[in-house]
């Protein structure tokens, strides 16, 4: 008895563990085929040489999250 409770557990992770991968390879695909790939710098550059192409680049920190020092560096 135990054993077959123990075998439909095991069959019932396996089709969730199954489904779940299945869902994340179609959206993976999806995002995939909706997203094209960035261009490379040499397409870039072949676009309009004589753009005024970016020289600094610049952000702004939005959010911070404070972490006790001993899990970022080593106690030593």
């Amino acid at each position: 008895m135990l054993r077959r409770i123990l075998l439909g557990l095991g069959a019932l992770v396996a089709a969730l563990v199954l489904f779940a991968a299945i869902g994340l390879g179609i959206d993976k695909r999806a995002m995939n085929a909706i997203t094209p790939p960035l261009p490379t710098v040499d397409e870039v550059m072949a676009f309009d040489p004589n753009a005024d192409l970016p020289v600094k680049l610049s952000w702004l920190n939005t959010g911070t999250q404070p972490m006790p020092r001993s899990l970022v560096l080593e106690a030593s």
